[in-house]
């Protein structure tokens, strides 16, 4: 099975793109206006951004924008102060679909980086479930 590369190292690629670290909020909120459109026409439940801690609240609040327009949910998750990312914020987009909500709900009381938590953080970003990496953490620690 082939697993995609995960879209934190293609969203960063996107300063060869910008040319300058200045363009990047521009590229930023039009990548979560992209994310926002796909969540709307319910091509997936949701979808997730974790910027920079220098990002966050810049990035919160243009999402928050975004999703009034899109008539979508603006969730944080916050990663417990006790394990991986100890500290670290997403912002989630959701559509208003139930089982958008309940996915969101059940994942945010798993253990991070267990194969229930990466399930369904793939569910609700719409990945195939054959396709989600349910051990990515572990080969990101070996490399």
């Amino acid at each position: 099975m082939t697993i995609a590369k995960p879209c934190g190292p293609l969203y960063f690629s996107s300063r060869t793109l910008t040319g300058h670290d200045s363009d990047i909020k521009a590229f930023a909120a039009g990548f979560a206006t992209g994310l926002a459109e796909k969540v709307y026409l319910g091509a997936c439940f949701g979808a997730m951004l974790r910027p920079a801690r220098e990002d966050y609240d810049w990035l919160l609040a243009t999402v928050k924008v975004v999703a009034r327009v899109y008539d979508l949910t603006v969730n944080e998750y916050r990663y417990p102060e006790n394990g991986p990312r100890a500290g670290s914020r997403e912002i989630w987009v959701l559509n208003d679909n139930p089982a958008a909500g309940y996915t969101y709900r059940q994942m945010i009381k798993m253990t991070v980086n267990t194969p229930g938590w990466h399930a369904a953080r793939g569910q609700l970003c719409g990945i195939p479930s054959d396709q989600i990496d349910y051990a990515f953490h572990e080969r990101q620690a070996a490399t």
